[in-house]
C-alpha cells in the first residue's frame, strides 16, 4: 500500500522488485503496509552464499524467483511453466536463460548458473508430493 497526499494506492510487490530503486514509487509516496497474499503449496527457500537464493512453491502453477542472479529479483516464469508441464531439464534450460548474472569478488556469473540450477533441480526433487514418493 502506497501512500501520498493524494490518496492511497496498490501496487504488486514485483513492480518493486523487478525495477531498480523502488520505481514503482513515485517519488511523493511512502510504503505504509504490506499485504502478503496466502500461497498454497510446498514452499521452498535455500541461500547459497551472502547473495544467492531461491524461493519457489510447488503447485499446479509453480512460482520461482532467485536473487543474485541478476540487479533485480529474477522470476523464472518460463522456468516455472516447464515444471508445470512435468519437464525438469527444460525449466532448467529456460532458467538460464532468464537470469543475468554478472561476474562479482563473490563468485563467477558461470558459478551462479550452476547454482541457480541446481537449486531448482534441488527443489523440485526436495518438494515431491507424498502420495508420489
Amino acid at each position: 500500500m502506497l501512500r501520498s497526499l493524494g490518496g492511497e494506492r496498490r501496487a504488486p510487490i514485483r513492480a518493486f522488485l523487478r525495477s531498480e530503486g523502488g520505481a514503482a514509487r513515485r517519488p511523493d509516496e511512502l510504503i505504509v503496509a504490506l499485504e502478503v497474499p496466502r500461497v498454497e503449496g510446498a514452499q521452498w527457500f535455500r541461500k547459497v552464499g551472502r547473495t544467492l537464493a531461491l524461493a519457489a512453491v510447488r503447485s499446479e502453477a509453480p512460482r520461482v524467483a532467485l536473487g543474485g542472479v541478476g540487479p533485480t529479483v529474477a522470476y523464472a516464469e518460463r522456468a516455472a511453466s516447464a515444471l508445470a508441464a512435468g519437464a525438469l531439464e527444460e525449466a532448467v534450460r529456460l532458467l538460464d536463460l532468464e537470469i543475468d548474472p554478472t561476474d562479482d569478488d563473490r563468485a563467477s556469473a558461470r558459478y551462479k548458473r550452476i547454482v541457480a540450477a541446481n537449486l531448482l533441480r534441488r527443489f523440485w526433487q526436495d518438494t515431491v508430493p507424498e502420495s508420489a514418493s
